[in-house]
């Protein structure tokens, strides 16, 4: 009797620490030990991301007010241009990890991802990117810039008007 082992790319590390090799084999089934092939299954599990948070206006300020958070803006860049909350990032589109390493280099950083307002689903994606990519303190701000507007509070950009 003979067992063929098929993995997905992800289980690559698995089969190298079983096998010696990543490639999908066939393997006589006595030399499949189901505890070996257990034990580096446990090894090489994937760590679920963090559960992206979500945060309103007051606990937003509270977490600028002390420092350590990154804002980041999840929309296209006409729109950050013209304008964004205070010290916000753009992330104009798909996340990269390359683009997250650059905005935002140590992943235990707080990140706070916001879009237009509630109707606007850019904000949870980028997070959820953020979250893949093994950030772990993330948040959602789905009020937006229109919670924050509504608030009467101040925006930077070309077209932004400080009102508090």
């Amino acid at each position: 009797m003979r067992l063929e082992v098929r993995a997905p790319r992800e289980a690559a590390e698995v089969l190298t620490a079983v096998f010696g090799h990543a490639e999908p084999a066939t393997v006589p089934a006595g030399e499949l030990a189901p505890a070996q092939l257990a034990a580096a299954a446990t090894q090489a599990a994937p760590v679920a991301p963090a559960p992206v948070q979500r945060i309103d206006r007051d606990g937003l300020r509270a977490l600028r007010d002390g420092g350590g958070v990154v804002l980041v803006e999840a929309l296209p860049q006409a729109q950050y241009d013209a304008e964004h909350l205070p010290g916000a990032v753009n992330v104009p589109g798909d996340l990269t990890a390359d683009a997250a390493a650059r905005l935002v280099p140590d992943t235990g950083t707080t990140v706070v991802v916001y879009c237009s307002g509630s109707g606007c689903t850019r904000s949870k994606t980028t997070a959820a990117a953020f979250a893949r990519l093994g950030y772990t303190d993330v948040h959602v701000y789905p009020g937006g810039k229109a919670d924050w507007a509504e608030a009467g509070l101040p925006f930077e950009g070309a077209r932004a008007t400080v009102t508090a």
